[in-house]
């Protein structure tokens, strides 16, 4: 194998930062780490689409989280907010294959 090193590819790189960003958005105890995890997590997802894929297959729970027992946290809920708007935001691409999709029918 020489010099490659079994799962330490670019999408673990990916993974290991959106899980080490959602554990500090999960066991945070200090409002505004959690509110800055939140906005780096909002850059990534909104640049990279390995960063949208690994963020949506975590990060649930960790954001239902957020909003039963942070409710009054209003930075803290409108980034999350913001996070599954960016998330549920469907691309052009998407769009076309959705619509060929549908054009298509039952299978």
């Amino acid at each position: 194998l020489g010099d490659v090193v079994l799962g330490s590819g670019p999408e673990d790189e990916v993974t290991e930062a959106i899980e080490a960003l959602l554990e500090r958005v999960a066991t945070g105890f200090i409002p505004e780490d959690r509110v800055l995890a939140i906005a780096k997590l909002k850059e990534l997802v909104t640049e990279k689409a390995a960063c949208r894929n690994a963020f949506g297959r975590r990060a649930f729970p960790v954001l239902k989280e957020v909003i039963v027992e942070d409710g009054s946290d209003v930075e803290a809920i409108r980034g999350v907010l913001e996070l599954l708007h960016i998330c549920i935001k469907v691309s052009e691409e998407g769009t076309a294959a959705l619509a060929a999709a549908a054009a298509a029918g039952p299978a």
